[in-house]
């Protein structure tokens, strides 16, 4: 596996009567570990009819290779897809066709998605599921511009994935074997990391055999809650962001996708998501996914405040 290396890297719903805990301080509850890489599946194996399971009857994997079959919402998997939590976020990816990236917000600084289970939809003390994502690009998901059309990462003949830990870091490798797009058929290597006190999280794309049709772009996008999207730079880095009233539950969040400030961008005014298309004719690309929830400890409090934390 290589690991490319950059400088850093659908409509809200509004949720009535659910009970806010206020969060507790980072100095109330600590965590030894500041991030964890969650991959769980049910320990009957998969079961297409089945799509209500009991959380203590999955079991935690280090490699997965997906039933090809895999339909959403059949529980198969824990969370659906792999989920990286820190101290700050986490966040899960669909590993089914969808394969788009949610948000979970948290509250406390613990690591507690190994024992949420499914009941996460409503705000509870350690947070919630704070993304409506539908058919949109959700958080950052990765997707290929070819042809005007853009193309998530969807149409693979076969999906693996495993864990893995790099120092202060943790992940996922995810091989999207035989993915055909136009004329052409290529295998693409998806590698998603976290590591602790900031809620960037790495995304980096490297086809590994076979190429993107010519003229093809990789691209990343954010679901279109709000007309408005947002874009900033520093001396190092370029963010496209949203901010505002858009969580599940109408709280106000920030979701941005943060890249080199080298690397060439283009906007694409899209229905379902704001998105950045990247440097044609490339067969790699990386950028970060960040986000802040009014109720999560990064203390963002305004749109100002989300950019400077972003641009970090």
């Amino acid at each position: 596996m290589r690991i490319l290396s950059i400088v850093t890297a659908t409509l809200a719903l509004l949720c009535t009567g659910c009970k806010q805990a206020p969060p507790p301080s980072p100095s109330e509850t600590t965590s030894e570990t500041s991030n964890q890489a969650i991959l769980r599946v049910h320990q009957a194996g998969y079961d297409e009819e089945t799509t209500n399971r009991a959380a203590d009857q999955y079991v935690a994997v280090d490699t997965l290779t997906l039933p090809t079959d895999l339909d959403p919402k059949r529980q198969y998997l824990m969370y659906e897809g792999p989920v990286l939590e820190n101290d700050v976020v986490a966040y899960r990816i669909y590993a089914d066709s969808r394969h788009r990236v949610d948000i979970f917000g948290k509250s406390v600084p613990d690591l507690v998605m190994d024992t949420v289970g499914w009941h996460y939809h409503d705000v509870m003390g350690w947070g919630s599921d704070i993304l409506k994502v539908g058919n949109s690009l959700g958080m950052g998901s990765p997707a290929i511009y070819y042809a005007d059309s853009v193309y998530t990462l969807s149409n693979d003949l076969r999906k693996t994935v495993a864990s893995y830990s790099d120092g202060d870091e943790t992940g996922f490798v995810m091989t999207l074997h035989d993915l055909h797009i136009g004329p052409d058929t290529f295998t693409i290597e998806h590698t998603w990391t976290i590591g602790g006190g900031r809620s960037h999280a790495l995304t980096q794309l490297e086809v590994i055999k076979g190429q993107l049709p010519a003229g093809a772009r990789f691209c990343a996008g954010i679901v279109r809650h709000l007309d408005d999207h947002h874009t900033a730079s520093n001396d190092q880095r370029k963010v496209l962001y949203t901010y505002g009233k858009q969580s599940y539950h109408g709280h106000d969040m920030g979701m941005a996708i943060v890249v080199d400030k080298g690397i060439t961008t283009t906007y694409l005014d899209h229905e379902l998501s704001h998105i950045w298309l990247f440097d044609t004719d490339l067969q790699a690309a990386s950028y970060e996914i960040a986000a802040a929830w009014e109720l999560d400890l990064q203390q963002v409090k305004s749109q100002a405040d989300f950019e400077s934390l972003i641009l970090q």
